[in-house]
């Protein structure tokens, strides 16, 4: 037997609803940052590599989610789950993840419940619109040098942050 069969479900269930909704939902700001980027991108992709170590992504327990106060913003396009913190982990109050549609939502926040994803990983900055603060804040010298103290001035450590990755799934 396949050691993965049993995650085929939820495998499947995690390719039809959450990369087409990324895909879709990422595609314009990108291709639109990609034009911005264009001069001094090899720059900009450094810095970047550079604040992703500042602001390391978090890992948070399914415990530490207020479970009982799930927010479902349904959308024509996608659905979206609202996740308060029970606690404030600094700036970062409460956790986003967008979905395909509402049944996929519901799917993920019973997966939550159920325990079936033991803990979720979060980055720390608005990772979306990093480069495009970058590029259009800073002339090309101060992306260039990277800065922290200057950089992090516009890089703010986020307060809804992104739900990147689900850890210790369980089949």
């Amino acid at each position: 037997m396949n050691r993965l069969a049993p995650y085929a479900a939820l495998l499947a269930f995690c390719l039809t609803t959450c990369v087409p909704v990324l895909a879709e939902e990422f595609a314009a700001p990108l291709e639109e940052a990609d034009k911005i980027l264009a001069p001094f991108s090899k720059e900009v992709t450094d810095c970047v590599k550079k604040v992703t170590q500042w602001l390391p992504p978090v890992e948070i327990q399914t415990l530490e989610l207020a479970l009982d106060k799930v927010s479902i913003i349904p959308g024509h396009e996608a659905s979206s789950l609202r996740i308060p913190l029970r606690h404030a982990r600094g700036p970062m109050i409460e956790l986003h993840q967008a979905l395909k549609d509402l049944d996929g939502a519901l799917q993920f926040l019973r997966l939550l419940q159920t325990g079936k994803i033991g803990s979720v990983t979060a980055e720390a900055y608005d990772s979306l619109f990093i480069t495009d603060r970058l590029a259009r804040r800073f002339s090309k010298q101060d992306v260039r040098t990277c800065e922290r103290s200057h950089v992090l001035t516009v890089i703010k450590e986020c307060t809804v942050c992104t739900i990147t990755r689900w850890n210790s799934v369980k089949p």
